[in-house]
């Protein structure tokens, strides 16, 4: 399932690690923790707008301390040695990508001379093709 969630960087001191883990520390540390996720669960009479303003709050007091920083982040969640770890999506930075270089051939292709001329002797643009 995709959420919408606050994860950071498993730390061993930070999270806790039992004796039986030491060999899997190196690994751990590559992978994203789930601290919070935001439409799991009803906040107590907090809004959206309060969640991401402490947010902020926290990424800039974490930035001044030299803390680990949180992430807001479109993740899936699985479970490893009972804590669980997120994959973060990035379909919707790639779509916006993929739009972004669309419309930017899209609007060099309207405001070429040849096509603005076009428009104006037929009444609309010339078919846009890829």
């Amino acid at each position: 399932m995709v959420v919408l969630a606050f994860i950071t960087k498993w730390d061993p001191i930070l999270h806790g690690i039992s004796s039986n883990e030491v060999s899997y520390i190196k690994y751990m540390k590559t992978k994203y923790l789930i601290i919070s996720t935001i439409w799991d669960k009803p906040y107590d009479n907090e809004t959206f707008e309060q969640i991401i303003s402490w947010f902020h709050k926290y990424n800039l007091d974490s930035i001044l301390s030299g803390t680990n920083i949180i992430k807001l982040c479109i993740i899936k969640s699985y479970r490893y040695k009972k804590r669980d770890f997120a994959i973060q999506h990035f379909g919707i930075n790639k779509f916006q990508k993929l739009w972004k270089k669309y419309y930017a051939k899209k609007l060099i292709f309207m405001k070429s001379i040849r096509n603005l001329k076009h428009r104006e002797i037929h009444g609309k643009y010339p078919k846009f093709i890829k």
